[in-house]
């Protein structure tokens, strides 16, 4: 019986790994001191697009501490987003509004 159930296990097992999603990254943001602005983001390593509340920013630039990302009209970037890789913080600048800083927590599957 058992060397019959432990094969299923061991496949079942590398089925569900084969399929796990490690190019999306949710997360919750909340503004460091000012107003309580908080923005959610998904980040998709695999189409190089990080998504702020319904806004498409293009990856440009990624290193062992940040991902950079920019929202371009034309060719005219009119905000632009970083976040760290360790700490999770993001900073966003918005052309004629300035930047502002966020502390994110990586939000988790739940089903």
């Amino acid at each position: 019986m058992i060397k019959k159930i432990l094969p299923i296990i061991f496949l079942g097992f590398f089925s569900v790994t084969a399929y796990a999603d490690n190019h999306h990254h949710f997360y919750e943001c909340k503004e460091i001191g000012g107003t309580n602005w908080m923005v959610e983001i998904e980040i998709d390593l695999k189409k190089n697009q990080i998504f702020r509340d319904g806004t498409v920013y293009e990856i440009g630039e990624k290193d062992d501490l940040y991902i950079y990302a920019k929202k371009k009209v034309g060719d005219t970037v009119m905000s632009t987003l970083n976040i760290n890789r360790y700490n999770s913080k993001l900073n966003i600048w918005i052309r004629d509004e300035g930047s502002v800083q966020f502390n994110c927590e990586k939000l988790n599957k739940q089903f």
